[in-house]
């Protein structure tokens, strides 16, 4: 048994902005699962929206965002996270964040899909990383913050009045869980790509938050909203991981075409290939079903070779790494599951429907995003809402606080190397299912084919003994999703941004201009 004031589970940009903001006040303990920098933020190419350039303004941010999320984003949330941007940017700059500026020290802005100024901050084509480099350097700093690595997060530990106590964890060194109390906790667990077969997020992102919450009775948000990044190299899978081709490329240049060289965004939206990702996402799958190939094309003839290597070293090495002489030659591109638009579902403030506990990023539903996520405002959104949590949580850490609940958790057997095989081999199947019935394009006979496929792996699984071991726990969190994410398309007969149903091919506003909200029955 442990204890701490604030215990943070996740170490991406959400759960480290909350913890170098919380460390002079409480005690506090950050569970990763694998190391401290394993994380969705390591791999957000593109940047950090926020208003910086001189034609642009707040109301025209919140204007591309609102237009983005299709009737669905929460305007307070939006404004909120929009007007708060530049100040924790430069929080961020000043913290030692080497981000990109031209000769007169103002941000080097660039464009991406959806928005109609620049006005994405960046750092070359690794912001992401240079963000968690940034943030991991100064938490380092203080004692009051302990990093325990190789640590997992099992189930909340709730009581009776629905207050969050603290966490059951799994140290993956000696195989044993036990109960971590705190006065608070934070939820900063990212994304769920890995339920799909092709995504671009790190094989951690198996949507751990999200099942404990909901194993747990918070309310969850929104989950038929999954987005599919437009540009993943095609054939660049890594440890399951499809390397990104950001926006940016496009935002800067670069344009979507077909094997035999014709343009086709022109038909799908206005904006053509700096469309917003569900509509780019949904006219490759549709094109690729006409054609019967495997990817289409990003051009990026219009670079020279310096200009790209410069603003695109990561892409640059890793296309030449496969032999793509870019920008002489096309990069072959493919969508893949990015990241959920829905999650846990918050207030303002990052509270939770259960009490004393937050979260914000990826794993959380603040209304921001709605029904379609405006590119580069995950880690504004991120940001944001981590310091909302720390300005709530802030003047009521010196309250008392005592655990009433029984730091008890049956522990779960060892697992031999047969179970383990058949666990990998449950996840591989998931995954495709997910891919192939609930991904770009959905219809009902898909979904509930998918939600068949799904409860039978859960009957197995539910037969199963309880193992002390990740990827036992990891399946558990996979298959909740999955089933969430199920659930929730099936009552949203409409489509609407990121969610398309064939059978219900048109928006409708009369019914569904509202959250999809789930709740476990008790």
């Amino acid at each position: 048994m442990r204890n701490f004031d604030i215990l943070i589970v996740g170490s991406g940009i959400g759960g480290l902005t909350f913890a170098y903001k919380m460390a002079p006040f409480a005690k506090i303990g950050i569970i990763t699962k694998k190391s401290a920098d394993a994380s969705n933020t390591n791999y957000a190419q593109g940047g950090i929206a926020s208003v910086f350039g001189k034609d642009d303004s707040f109301e025209e941010h919140i204007k591309d965002t609102m237009e983005t999320g299709q009737g669905l984003s929460h305007l307070d949330s939006v404004k909120i996270m929009v007007e708060n941007g530049p100040r924790l940017v430069i929080e961020l700059k000043e913290m030692g964040a080497k981000f990109e500026t031209n000769e007169d020290g103002t941000f080097n802005l660039t464009m991406e899909g959806g928005h109609k100024k620049k006005r994405i901050v960046h750092a070359g084509d690794f912001t992401g990383y240079e963000i968690e480099r940034c943030l991991l350097n100064h938490i380092s700093t203080y004692n009051s913050i302990e990093m325990l690595t190789n640590h997992f997060a099992c189930d909340f530990i709730v009581d009776d009045e629905n207050t969050c106590q603290g966490i059951y964890v799994l140290d993956n060194k000696t195989n044993e869980i036990e109960p971590y109390f705190s006065h608070f906790v934070f939820i900063a667990t990212g994304g769920i790509g890995n339920i799909y077969k092709h995504t671009t997020n790190p094989s951690i992102a198996t949507g751990d938050g999200i099942a404990m919450s909901y194993i747990a009775n918070a309310q969850i948000a929104n989950m038929e909203f999954i987005q599919f990044h437009p540009t993943s190299l095609y054939g660049s899978e890594e440890k399951g991981r499809s390397f990104l081709i950001s926006e940016a490329v496009r935002g800067e240049g670069g344009f979507l075409k077909l094997k035999d060289n014709r343009q086709f965004m022109h038909k799908y939206h206005p904006m053509k290939s700096l469309a917003p990702r569900d509509f780019v996402a949904r006219a490759i799958d549709s094109e690729l079903k006409l054609s019967g190939e495997d990817f289409v094309y990003l051009d990026v003839s219009s670079f020279s070779m310096k200009h790209f290597q410069e603003r695109f070293p990561t892409i640059f090495a890793k296309c030449r790494d496969l032999g793509i002489e870019v920008p002489f030659n096309p990069i072959p591109v493919i969508p893949a599951a990015h990241y959920s638009c829905g999650g846990v579902l918050t207030d303002i403030n990052a509270r939770t429907s259960i009490k004393n506990l937050y979260a914000s990023g990826e794993v959380s539903c603040t209304g921001a995003h709605g029904a379609n996520r405006l590119a580069s405002n995950s880690l504004l959104e991120a940001i944001v809402f981590a310091e909302r949590a720390f300005q709530d949580i802030k003047s009521h850490i010196e309250e008392e606080f005592e655990t009433n609940v029984p730091g008890f958790y049956n522990q779960p057997i060892e697992m031999d190397r047969s179970v383990l095989e058949e666990i990998i081999k449950e996840k591989i199947n998931l995954k495709d299912i997910m891919w192939k019935r609930v991904a770009i394009v959905r219809s009902i006979k898909s979904l509930k084919d998918a939600e068949l496929n799904i409860d039978a792996i859960f009957k197995k699984f539910s037969a199963m003994e309880k193992y002390n071991n990740v990827d036992y726990f990891e399946l558990r969190n996979m298959l909740i999703v999955s089933k969430i994410i199920i659930t929730s398309a099936l009552k949203r007969k409409e489509s609407r941004g990121l969610h398309f149903l064939t059978d219900f091919p048109n928006e409708n506003n009369e019914q569904y201009s509202h959250d999809t909200i789930l709740q476990k029955e008790v």
